[in-house]
């Protein structure tokens, strides 16, 4: 009862904050413009842009295979793309976001192994593996061709921050570095209490991992390709609503719009990924009406995805109400 309670109250935080978030971009743009922007989007760059978005599914698929490589070996790639497609159903249309997409892909999988919490951490190190690889792409190619913003400036600091957790992640596979924060966290943590229990069930996922360059440097190469076709997906949103942005520009912006994501304030990302686009846009005089017309170009082609998940859920529950209707039969 407490549970449900608390899922209700943050559900309803979220959605208030959702209504805050469109209702302050509602007073800083025309939205009839916007939806002229939108009236004019091209179909035909807006259909590859999600053909492109499936194709990087399926590569995160790949990459979430490499990680179960030492846990499980009866998963295929395509089973994990159903379940990513799934993952993303849920967490666009319930409360918790990204997390709630991840807790359904962990739960479908879990059967298949008794060493449950394997399972649970192979989707972890998915999350930290893509968040490394998001984080040097998004860093890199600001470095390299970003904007020459007025110095210092936000955005730097930014990346620099993210490419820093980033570099202490994968040394973290280290078995010396490793080993010497289990010392300082053993030091700093109580004994008892749900922070240990936290603290220890990390040291065992880590342990999966341990000393394993290969797995990780593959999982995050495979992860920085991922990204990389993300963005070339994003990049045809672009073209679709006639904003040359170029794809430079698309990738360090909506790495940090999805760092941003991360942090779930918001029902679906609304208003929160809006703001975001409008702010890191306008760094490079991209207009609040075309910025506004993207992030929800963006936010639509991710529906693509997340409906055929929910097909891909409907037919799982048909199946499974149908095979519990012919046991009954046979007793």
């Amino acid at each position: 009862m407490k549970q449900k309670l608390k899922q209700n109250l943050i559900f309803l935080a979220k959605f208030a904050a959702s209504i805050l978030l469109i209702n302050f971009l509602l007073t800083k743009i025309d939205y009839q413009s916007v939806l002229a922007v939108l009236g004019e989007l091209k179909w035909g760059y807006f259909a590859v842009a999600v053909l492109i978005s499936f194709v990087a599914l399926f590569i995160n698929a790949y990459k979430w295979r490499i990680l179960l490589t030492p846990i499980i070996s009866t998963v295929s790639v395509i089973k994990l793309f159903e379940l990513n497609l799934i993952g993303l159903f849920y967490g666009n249309f319930l409360p918790g976001g990204q997390l709630t997409g991840e807790v359904v892909k962990t739960y479908r999988v879990l059967p298949l192994l008794s060493e449950k919490y394997k399972i649970v951490f192979s989707v972890f190190f998915d999350r930290v593996t893509g968040f490394i690889a998001l984080s040097i792409l998004g860093a890199v190619v600001f470095l390299v061709a970003g904007p020459n913003l007025a110095r210092p400036n936000a955005i730097e600091w930014s990346f620099a921050i993210l490419f820093l957790i980033s570099v202490v992640s994968v040394l973290l596979f280290n078995k010396k570095f490793f080993s010497l924060m289990v010392k300082v966290g053993s030091l700093l943590i109580p004994a008892q209490g749900w922070p240990d229990r936290i603290f220890k069930n990390l040291v065992s996922g880590f342990n999966l991992y341990l000393g394993d360059y290969r797995l990780i440097g593959k999982s995050i190469m495979v992860g920085v390709v991922f990204q990389f076709v993300n963005f070339l997906s994003l990049y045809f949103v672009s073209l679709a609503l006639n904003l040359p942005i170029g794809l430079t520009n698309i990738i360090w912006v909506y790495a940090l719009v999805s760092v941003i994501l991360f942090i779930p304030i918001s029902i679906m990302g609304l208003g929160q990924r809006e703001i975001s686009f409008v702010y890191l846009l306008g760094l490079i005089g991209v207009s609040e009406t075309h910025a506004v017309s993207l992030s929800l170009g963006v936010f639509v082609s991710i529906l693509a995805g997340a409906l055929v998940g929910g097909l891909l859920e409907l037919a799982y529950f048909l199946r499974n109400r149908q095979r519990g209707s012919q046991d009954k039969s046979v007793v």
